[in-house]
């Protein structure tokens, strides 16, 4: 089971529940039912390629030029870790054709928005037509993972721009200048936390995390957080886009997890090693002030009540406010001789 395949409360999803980004209790019930699919944006996405090439260079590679288009390279790619995807790298690996395959595999991984008034058979032989050279590729360079020549090179760029900044680099690749004794990437936290909800209730919230990056001192009792961010925006103007995405909460959010997983260590410290997207790929370290963390933490208190209130009374048609009989009242803050 991947960590998207968890059905938990995470950072990102706490934007489900956020009216200030669009959510609703109703959208929220959606995903805590497993009616919404938690998938990585492309940012994320890009993000994990430029870590996972950093910590094992040559891990990734170009797809072939005439890569199908992104719904049946979906499907092929669930076909793929359906039909190979536990075989060990060391063992052989005998391809199938794709049009050998029979009806029963294509239906598991066919989703039905894909020509949704095609027969069977008529999705299966375009599939098989589009992605045939892909199909082949997923085993030519089986190990690897195989990007778009566009999203290869921006990793490329990205990653040599992080190796050019001495500190982005002993914070992402190496120990902090040796002052730590190890190091955990890719690391996964999962735990339950109560929260009192509507009339005193108590309910039990489940709680995951995936953290890019953590340096543990064991002398000093000390861990240091390491986020790695990508960004299209300009990075001389990344306090912008901390507020704007909310990566204040989401590190506040891996601190309170590390915290519960970490119980007799303190976060003391929590970075941003940040590397923009475009116009040759200038990267830079932000040290992450307590004044946001905290801010963050407020904003999970809050959020993870609005969710404690809906699961104690098993209402999600309509906010905590409206529930309460609250009317929200704005007020003309303009100039005063309109």
């Amino acid at each position: 089971m991947s960590y998207f395949d968890i059905k938990a409360v995470s950072s990102s999803s706490l934007s489900y529940i956020d009216s200030e980004s669009g959510g609703s209790p109703r959208l929220f019930i959606k995903f805590l039912n497993g009616e919404l699919d938690e998938k990585p944006s492309k940012s994320f996405e890009t993000g994990t390629l430029i870590h996972e090439e950093l910590l094992e260079p040559g891990k990734l590679d170009i797809v072939p030029s005439d890569t199908p288009g992104p719904k049946t390279q979906e499907i092929i790619d669930a076909l793929w870790n359906r039909l190979y995807g536990d075989i060990p790298l060391n063992e052989e690996c005998i391809l199938m054709q794709l049009a050998d395959l029979q009806d029963e595999t294509w239906e598991a991984v066919i989703p039905p928005d894909f020509y949704p008034k095609y027969a069977l058979h008529t999705k299966i032989n375009r599939i098989v037509k589009e992605g045939g050279m892909y199909w082949n590729a997923l085993h030519s360079t089986r190990g690897k993972k195989i990007v778009d020549p566009a999203t290869y090179h921006v990793v490329q760029g990205c990653i040599e721009s992080i190796k050019m900044h001495p500190v982005a680099t002993q914070l992402i690749l190496e120990r902090g200048y040796n002052a730590f004794d190890e190091t955990k990437e890719e690391l996964e936290i999962q735990f339950e936390t109560e929260v009192i909800g509507d009339a005193g209730i108590p309910v039990t919230i489940p709680i995951k995390a995936k953290i890019d990056r953590i340096l543990i001192s064991h002398e000093h009792k000390a861990i240091t957080l390491v986020d790695l961010k990508t960004t299209a925006k300009p990075i001389g103007r990344f306090d912008e886009t901390l507020s704007m995405y909310k990566y204040y909460r989401q590190l506040a959010w891996y601190k309170w997890c590390l915290e519960e997983a970490y119980p007799e260590y303190t976060v003391s410290e929590v970075y941003i090693v940040a590397v923009q997207t475009n116009k040759e790929y200038p990267s830079d370290v932000f040290k992450i002030d307590d004044t946001w963390l905290r801010v963050g933490s407020k904003e999970i208190d809050d959020l993870l009540g609005r969710i404690a209130f809906h699961m104690s009374n098993n209402n999600w048609g309509n906010s905590m406010e409206i529930q309460n009989g609250c009317i929200h009242s704005l007020v003309y803050n303009g100039p005063e001789d309109i």
